[in-house]
């Protein structure tokens, strides 16, 4: 694929699925983390998944590290085109939202792969202000939900996430966060805090 990869054939795609609507959602966080499981192997916000979980992880680690270097020479070629792959379909206008397949995958940990996420498409060369825009008000729309939902606006759901820096100017600011309005409740840093202590007690499984 690497070898292959040819960007203007790349865009002809990426225009075929602009015209015909068809969303893309790259989940760059889980390929990552599935080519070079080595390097996530020392999260430390592992401590919030399940000992079960952590298990099977491992195991599949001990496996990963058997491959010949070849193999991950190859892992390295591959990424490199996922990044180029995924910046031609922003360029080209494709429909694109944020996610992570945070269903068991190994060293994505729910919740926080999101931010990695958001890591990983402005290394594709995806601007905040995109970013912003797909993990909202795009998201919104794949859900048929943007009359309700994805903006500040009057009328709208008031479920949003109080950040402490603007996030059009960087995508960091988008893991700054300083609160969560939720169903009408206010929960500030603080209480955030003590909803991952309390996870950190007692992961559960999926």
């Amino acid at each position: 694929m690497g070898e292959t990869f040819d960007e203007g054939l790349a865009s002809e795609l990426a225009a075929v699925l602009r015209d015909n609507g068809t969303w893309q959602c790259p989940t760059l966080i889980r390929l990552h983390t599935q080519q070079f499981p080595l390097r996530h192997a020392g999260d430390p916000r592992a401590r919030f998944m399940h000992s079960r979980e952590l298990a099977a992880w491992r195991a599949a680690d001990e496996r990963f590290a058997k491959l010949p270097e070849a193999t991950r020479e190859a892992l390295e070629v591959h990424r490199a085109t996922e990044l180029a792959v995924t910046r031609v379909l922003h360029e080209e206008g494709v429909p694109m939202l944020t996610g992570t397949d945070a269903s068991g995958a190994g060293w994505v940990v729910p919740g926080f792969s999101l931010q990695d996420e958001f890591a990983l498409l402005a290394e594709a060369g995806i601007a905040a202000p995109a970013l912003l825009r797909m993990a909202t008000l795009d998201a919104a729309r794949f859900l048929g939900r943007d009359d309700v939902a994805g903006r500040v606006a009057p009328g709208l759901q008031a479920d949003l996430v109080v950040l402490d820096a603007d996030p059009t100017l960087d995508h960091e600011a988008l893991s700054a966060i300083g609160g969560v309005v939720r169903a009408g409740g206010w929960f500030g840093r603080e209480a955030l805090d003590e909803m991952l202590r309390r996870a950190e007690a007692r992961p559960r499984a999926r």
